[in-house]
């Protein structure tokens, strides 16, 4: 019950819910969570057995039902209060005293130390509540016995009962005292299973801990009577249970949180405990790498954590985030820490490569061994912040990242001097992934544009020990290393993604474009780009996707010259040849051969990518002209050989990109008829996928997965209208003026491949919705009136669309914009003509009006509905088309309004009625602007109005 009043539920009136959660909140919400905390403490107390599992399970009931209280929406503004991402619990200033004695907390505390392995994980989850209540909630004294509360409690589970917060396999035993020189077992003593707990409860401590730092300040925390023993407790549990490679994952990620706060605290105070922490932050260190690195060895199988933790990417990040924060705390120390570790792994490379250790096993354990060091390496240098930075912590950075890349020599000099199987492979693979996580990590903290002087002390040790001396070499031997990727690692799909996504990342930078631009390896990437031997993941199918972003980043390169003609064309010569063998095939079976097709495919997607950073009107006009029109036979050709394969969307979605004027780049001089010959060859294309499309026969595995095979074309065909008719680079009255037939055909099929769409699938594809209302809006303001003539089908699908798109809210504005612009029109129309050419020629839009008078009706009726229960923040877009339907409907409106009244209950009528009839108030019977906006307003007045009243609108029956 509680869970459900504090549950928005989607559809009703969320005024009238959250006014309902807020009475309940205020009148019995206290009084269930005073039961429950009552008949748990009496359950736990009154000669507790654990085996009697009826009393268990009362006591997880009201821990239960605790939980769902302090998890209630007490301010109607988070759904989900009890969640991570939730910085505090507004627990009501009336609950206050169920917190201040202490009672409760110690009660948790007994659950935990009592309870079995579900009692104490929910009464671990009830103390992370504890430690999330407002601040504001206590005075200052009251605030910092609370924290002393909260740090007693968690001294108390680590001295009492640690195999309770153990998870399986790990130690339940105090590791020994942490000084300077401590070496602890990396596994610990094993423990009794019956000390042991799931890993719920290991999870819900390190959340403890974690919210516990993310509510206090580090000098409240310091400030707590038991800080020292809580804090050698808790770094040698941390300690002992980052060892544990083991230890859940997610459990860690919370562990290296909470010192990852801690030392965010301590760096600009003065502590006693400072230097403790700083010996915590040593041994952590320590211990994650040593146990990371070391449980390469432990290959047994791939369900290892070691590499279960390398490949959940996102988690791995995030953790290494955490620990560089904490080992930037104290660098020098965990610098000399890492390189311990890391010399014995260089030291048995080094054996790999004389032959002493001719181990077939010790390779991918090597190779292993470097991914975690690159890894952890990558996250040190990413953690530099400018404002902490010093001269030596760049030196020490220097030295990290001089070790990274002489792994990466070392690694390609394994690839190229052993022979290396299919399974060794893919741990260098991840290796890989490390390389480009690091180079990643170096462009943010060095390799941005302007974000550190070219010589620093960071290229003191590169320069030393890998011939690096400032931010330019750097760069020339990233730009190297991408394209060594590029050559060799075609056949891995996330190695090629991973390199591609950072070159263009390198070639976004104004700075650093220019500076690629003069690199020899840019350059020959420039004149080699085509080129399958120089860059063999061009050959692979599955790397299809990525050639557009590297296209993209090359295109940045060729733009950013002086002389960007002569580059132009020397850059697009092997397109050209391409293009040449092309136009030598002689028939459509020609085009359909498989090498054929895989050709078409690359170099569409390639002149997409190539297009697409274009931002420059004489840069973009050099590309059109040459792609246009003498290329155009082939598109054509390509578009007839295949209808529903991806060479007709790569095709679409190139001239989509062709037919956007971003960034007015076809903002054209009069003269300049460049406009118009791209919407002329564009609507040829635009035709032959249209002819092909509607003379295909439709057969149930094209309607089995429609979007792809039928829909995406269409959705795509929206688009590239809509960007032609936005665009502004064409004028097409002048056009119709000259007998240009493009624009009409294009869409007279348009409205054709429309009617293949029912309308239930236009609202199932959130892609094809979306550029089908986008069309409509931009049709609807101009274009659709200028038509001669449109079929009555195509007008009732536009009105029966509509009629559905204003009830969803990503398409509501479009829909409610299409339906004012007719409505509009339509009125305008009607008036007595000023011009007495239009006196005997009614429009089509005026007769179907009145032909499908039905449809209108269900028009205004379903924007009535909506104006009174719908969403308050679509009500602005609603009321426009809405004052020109009551235009429409002057007599309907009151007959309507009529049944409305009494639809309602009989109570609640006469202040309905009241209401409704107000909305008129000071609106006449025209479109005027200012007639508009109070319209608007008087419909904003009667929803609060209703809502204030605490009206339920009930709706009429339909007659």
């Amino acid at each position: 019950m509680v869970e459900e009043m504090g549950k928005m539920l989607p559809g009703r009136n969320s005024v009238r819910q959250r006014k309902t959660a807020t009475q309940f909140r205020d009148e019995d919400l206290m009084n269930i969570i005073k039961l429950a905390i009552d008949g748990y403490k009496t359950a736990l107390g009154q000669q507790f057995n654990p085996r009697d599992h009826q009393q268990s399970a009362v006591i997880i009931l009201n821990l239960d039902l605790v939980n769902a209280c302090l998890s209630y929406d007490f301010l109607g503004t988070n759904p989900d209060e009890s969640g991570d991402d939730a910085n505090s619990l507004q627990i009501p200033t009336s609950w206050k005293p169920l917190f201040e004695d202490g009672s409760l907390m110690n009660a948790l505390l007994q659950g935990v130390i009592k309870l079995n392995e579900q009692g104490s994980a929910k009464a671990l989850s009830l103390l992370v509540a504890m430690a999330c209540i407002r601040r504001s909630l206590f005075t200052e004294p009251e605030r910092q016995l609370h924290i002393e509360r909260l740090i007693s409690v968690m001294t108390t589970i680590l001295t009492e009962c640690p195999g309770k917060i153990t998870p399986k396999g790990g130690s339940v035993d105090e590791p020994a005292e942490m000084d300077d020189g401590a070496e602890l077992n990396p596994m610990g003593p094993k423990s009794s299973s019956e000390f042991v707990s799931p890993e719920a409860s290991f999870h819900e401590f390190c959340r403890l801990l974690a919210r516990f730092r993310g509510s206090f300040v580090w000098s409240e925390v310091m400030e707590a009577k038991e800080v020292s023993p809580w804090l050698r407790l808790a770094g040698n549990w941390s300690v002992a249970r980052i060892w544990d490679i083991d230890s859940p994952t997610n459990g860690i990620q919370y562990l290296l949180l909470f010192w990852s706060k801690m030392v965010a605290g301590a760096r600009d105070t003065t502590s006693d405990e400072k230097d403790n922490l700083a010996n915590i932050c040593i041994q952590l260190v320590k211990a994650f790498v040593t146990s990371r690195v070391e449980s390469a060895r432990n290959d047994e199988n791939d369900e290892m954590e070691g590499k279960l933790t390398l490949n959940v990417t996102n988690m791995l990040l995030e953790m290494l985030e955490f620990l560089a924060s904490v080992a930037r705390f104290r660098y020098e120390e965990t610098s000399e820490v890492f390189l311990q570790v890391m010399e014995p792994v260089l030291g048995r490379y080094q054996a790999l490569l004389r032959g002493t250790n001719n181990n077939p096993a010790e390779l991918p354990i090597l190779v292993n061994q470097f991914t975690w060091i690159v890894h952890i390496i990558a996250a040190f240098v990413g953690g530099r912040t400018i404002y902490l930075s010093s001269e030596v912590v760049d030196f020490i950075d220097g030295k990290l990242s001089s070790h990274a890349i002489q792994i990466m020599n070392a690694s390609q000099q394994l690839l190229t001097t052993r022979r290396v199987n299919v399974a060794d492979r893919q741990e260098f693979e991840r290796l890989e992934l490390a390389f480009m996580h690091f180079w990643m990590m170096w462009r943010k903290s060095y390799g941005g544009d302007g974000s550190i002087n070219k010589t620093s002390t960071v290229y003191t040790q590169l320069t030393e020990r890998c011939g690096i001396a400032d931010q330019d070499t750097m760069l020339d031997f990233i730009v190297q290393k991408l394209a060594s990727n590029l050559s060799l690692w075609g056949n891995s799909e996330d190695v090629t993604k991973a390199t591609v996504d950072y070159f263009l990342e390198l070639a976004s930078g104004y700075s650093n474009v220019r500076q690629l631009r003069k690199m020899e390896t840019a350059q020959f990437m420039l004149n080699n780009h085509s080129s399958v031997e120089q860059f063999g993941f061009l050959r692979m199918l599955h790397n299809m996707k990525v050639r557009m972003k590297y296209y993209n980043a090359l295109s940045r390169l060729v733009w950013a010259d002086d002389d960007t003609e002569s580059k132009f064309y020397d850059f697009v010569k092997p397109f050209d040849d391409v293009f040449d063998d092309l136009a030598n095939l002689d028939c459509i079976q020609a085009y359909q051969q498989d090498n054929v097709r895989i050709i078409l495919e690359g170099i569409f997607r390639d002149l997409r990518g190539f297009a697409e950073p274009i931002t420059s009107k004489s840069a973009f006009a050099l590309f059109q002209n040459w792609l246009i029109p003498d290329r155009m036979p082939i598109f054509l050709h390509a578009l007839e050989a295949y209808r529903d394969l991806p060479i007709s969307t790569q095709i679409l979605k190139l001239f989509a990109e062709m037919s956007w004027n971003k960034s007015n780049r076809l903002d054209l001089d009069s003269s300049n008829a460049d406009g118009i010959m791209l919407f002329r060859e564009t609507s040829r294309v635009l035709m032959t996928f249209a002819q092909s499309t509607l003379t295909a026969p439709i057969s149930g595995a094209m309607m089995a997965d429609r979007y792809v095979k039928l829909y995406k074309g269409i959705c795509l065909y929206f688009k590239i209208v809509t960007r032609a008719l936005t665009g502004k680079y064409v004028n097409f009255a002048v056009s119709r003026l000259y007998n240009d037939k493009s624009l009409d055909d294009t869409l007279a099929m348009c409205f054709q491949l429309m009617l293949l769409i029912p309308v239930d699938d236009l609202f199932a594809f959130p892609k094809l919705t979306q550029s089908y209302f986008a069309l409509l809006d931009v049709l609807s303001l101009e274009n659709l009136m200028n038509t001669t003539i449109l079929d009555p089908n195509i007008f009732l699908y536009f009105i029966k669309s509509c009629v559905e798109g204003v009830r969803y809210p990503e398409v509501c504005q479009q829909a409610c914009s299409s339906i004012d612009h007719m409505v509009t029109f339509v009125i305008n129309r009607s008036s007595p003509p000023k011009n007495r050419h239009l006196a005997n020629k009614p429009h089509w839009l005026v007769q179907y009006f009145q032909q499908f008078f039905t449809m209108i009706r269900s028009l205004f009726i379903t924007i009535f509905e909506l104006v009174l229960t719908g969403d308050k923040t679509l009500l602005w877009n609603l009321s426009r088309p809405f004052l020109g339907l009551v235009i429409l409907n002057q007599e309907y409106l009151l007959e309507y309004s009529q049944r409305l009244v009494q639809a309602q209950v009989p109570e609640h009528r006469e202040a309905f009625s009241k209401s409704l009839s107000e909305v008129m108030d000071s609106v006449d019977w025209t479109l005027v602007q200012k007639n508009r906006d109070r319209f608007s307003q008087n419909l904003a007045v009667f929803r609060r109005e209703v809502e204030q009243q605490n009206l339920c609108v009930r709706l009429p029956s339909l007659l």
